[in-house]
């Protein structure tokens, strides 16, 4: 879903762009083009961001200076100081804003800086985060481009619950820690700020938990993923079956 939000945002914003869907892609991509620009994504499959960055750097090809912009969930400070250390010129944490999209190409691209921002209309009294945060998704990018997400959303999430107890039954904590990744990013697209909070706990609290563990944060997670299915669904009348 974060890669969708970044075509979407791309293309908003005029750019032209080739897409990596792991970091042995991204390398050999860099091999073969020259980019103005590389928007890395820390966690990929076969090759993390990092080390596809090192090997960018470390290669003769025509991107060892084109500036790296991460993509990470984390925006610590130590997570920064890898990136800077992998070779990386900036960060972006997700899930991706248009406005701070714009300011790194303005900065890294055009060398400048950009002030703009997508109008989001007039504030609504006691608007929800969720609602607050879709109006904003909408204007960043279309009402049919956050409906689409809206579906990614409930057809990979509706499930998570039963797939975290399996994962927890089979001590497989690594794969419990990567839902609650996943899951903590769309949860901040979407404004759910204490189904983030839970995906976070559940992130890094995954590899400590013992195998008879109480389940009471799987539990809250299912019960915060269905409250915000049903407010996608009331929103976007999308289909959660």
């Amino acid at each position: 879903m974060n890669r969708y939000l970044a075509e979407r945002l791309l293309v908003r914003l005029g750019c032209d762009f080739d897409i990596a869907l792991d970091g042995a892609q991204a390398m050999a991509r860099a091999a073969e083009r020259d980019y103005a620009l590389i928007l890395m994504d820390v966690q990929m499959p076969v090759m993390d961001g990092l080390r596809a960055a090192r090997a960018i750097r470390a290669a003769s090809g025509p991107n060892r200076d084109t500036p790296i912009v991460a993509l990470t969930a984390h925006a610590f400070a130590e997570d920064v100081q890898r990136c800077l250390e992998a070779g990386m010129n900036g960060h972006l944490t997700k899930p991706l804003r248009r406005a701070e999209l714009a300011e790194a190409l303005a900065r890294f691209v055009m060398g400048g800086t950009s002030s703009a921002a997508p109008p989001v209309g007039p504030a609504v009294a006691a608007e929800s985060e969720v609602a607050a945060a879709l109006r904003t998704l909408e204007a960043e990018t279309s009402a049919e481009v956050a409906a689409h997400m809206a579906q990614i959303f409930i057809t990979k999430h509706a499930g998570m619950s039963a797939r975290l107890k399996a994962h927890w039954r089979a001590s497989e904590r690594e794969a419990i820690a990567r839902e609650g990744h996943t899951l903590k990013s769309a949860a901040r697209l979407f404004g759910a700020t204490r189904l983030a909070d839970l995906a976070t706990k559940l992130e890094g609290e995954a590899a400590l938990l013992p195998s008879d563990a109480d389940l009471a944060t799987i539990d809250a997670v299912a019960e915060e993923i269905d409250a915000l299915c049903r407010s996608l669904v009331a929103r976007y009348r999308t289909d959660a079956a």
